[in-house]
């Protein structure tokens, strides 16, 4: 709505369900909402670094298992991704450590941790007092911007693995997936009932992998969807999707069976356009979803590695586009000189600030490891120092370092590599993963 208000002013006041008019063409608009499912006390612990960290590992276990169709991939690119994975996967562990300690300077922790009266003991407190000031906003904003991800992932196809210590997922984010389709479902049956020729759909980020699920049948079969007959009748007359800031490539990468490669709701006639901000880090050209015929893909140029993500609104190539596909022809997208302005300034200093705060941030993981490592050897050569000479205490003090460090960079390879290993093991084995059993 935000993004047609912008070529169409008589819309800023409008809402969904609306039956308004763009470029003399009437258009009802429906709202598919279904972020409050993964919202609030629900989403806490929905992001565990671990989780992200054994991802590295995931595109050499899909490759084993067969999980990647002939010819998806070549061998050339799998093998430097199985190399520089492992290896992002240090930068992110120290970015995310060295976020947390930045957050700790400030003053943002907070706690996911609730007791009751009735139990709050002395050790409970402690326990309690502990976790707080080891969690700080990052972990907050993790859970709530990428835990989302993580948990939808999750209930569509098992995707992830909780150690018997770790918190369990609860029960309302394990079967989110068939309530959030519906919500999809429910709006397309809304729009055939009122009567709509054609539908066509816009979707963002995380919701053009519902949209996709949802238009594609992806374990339709498996939940028994309400109304599944109508809902396969009004599937038909989608007739145009929009994808933007969409990380289904990506999707597809690391999770190959969680994508569809042929639809169960039928073959859909439908135009397929995508498109992607060049600084955008969600989202990626979709080459290899063919399900519909190929998909037309779309750069565009707006906001920087902050707002890259949420820029297409803004974009007279997005915008372009669409009032195409609604009206038949393309509404002119006018900016003022301030907001072009503004825009490029907002463009220049994401892109030169956020790499350099990327950098302290990583610097300040970096450090915490190091200073990890090196503490116990200096610690034992305080006491080495009473006996031995300086030599002798400086050199094991040095080559107990550098053991430490080894071990402690083998821990955050293996421990990656075993869960990863228990996930496929557990859930990716067969082939009915997509099937929903």
């Amino acid at each position: 709505m935000a993004g047609l208000a912008r070529v169409e002013r008589d819309l800023e006041s409008r809402q969904p369900d609306d039956l308004v008019t763009v470029g003399l063409q009437p258009v009802r608009l429906y709202e598919v909402y279904w972020a409050d499912l993964l919202k609030g006390d629900v989403t806490k612990g929905a992001f565990q670094i671990s989780e992200l960290q054994s991802l590295s590992w995931f595109p050499w276990f899909n490759y084993r298992r067969g999980n990647y169709q002939r010819g998806t991939y070549s061998l050339l690119k799998l093998a430097w991704w199985w190399a520089a994975l492992p290896i992002f996967n240090f930068f992110a562990l120290f970015t995310y450590y060295g976020a947390g300690f930045i957050a700790q300077l400030l003053g943002t922790s907070g706690s996911r941790v609730k007791t009751d009266e009735a139990d709050r003991g002395l050790w409970n407190e402690a326990k309690t007092a502990a976790e707080s000031a080891r969690l700080t906003l990052v972990d907050r904003l993790l859970d709530e911007y990428v835990g989302d991800v993580f948990s939808y992932v999750n209930s569509a196809g098992n995707a992830f693995y909780r150690e018997g210590t770790e918190a369990s997922v609860p029960d309302a984010v394990a079967n989110v997936y068939p309530q959030i389709v519906q919500r999809f479902y429910a709006q397309l049956l809304k729009a055939q009932a009122d009567g709509c020729a054609q539908i066509q759909v816009v979707a963002h980020s995380l919701g053009t992998v519902v949209a996709y699920h949802a238009l594609s049948g992806f374990r339709f079969d498996a939940d028994h969807p309400r109304d599944a007959t109508a809902i396969r009748s009004a599937s038909g007359k989608v007739r145009h999707l929009y994808t933007i800031g969409s990380p289904l490539e990506k999707i597809r990468f690391f999770w190959p069976r969680l994508v569809a490669e042929t639809p169960t709701l039928g073959a859909l006639t439908l135009r397929w356009d995508n498109f992607v901000s060049w600084f955008d880090p969600v989202a990626g050209t979709l080459k290899r979803f063919r399900i519909w015929g190929d998909v037309v893909n779309h750069r565009l140029l707006g906001g920087g590695f902050l707002r890259g993500h949420v820029v297409y609104e803004h974009s007279a190539v997005f915008l372009g586009a669409l009032t195409r596909g609604l009206c038949g022809h393309e509404i002119p997208f006018s900016r003022t000189f301030k907001e072009r302005w503004w825009d490029r300034l907002v463009l220049i200093g994401e892109t030169l600030l956020a790499p350099a705060a990327m950098v302290i941030v990583l610097m300040c993981g970096v450090a915490l490891f190091l200073l990890t490592a090196l503490l116990l050897p200096f610690l034992i050569s305080l006491v080495l120092r009473q006996f031995l000479a300086e030599s002798t205490w400086v050199s094991i003090e040095n080559k107990s370092a550098v053991v430490l460090i080894a071990m402690m960079v083998l821990a955050f390879v293996l421990g990656p590599l075993i869960r990863a290993s228990k996930v496929h093991r557990l859930h990716w084995m067969a082939a009915d993963v997509a099937k929903g059993k």
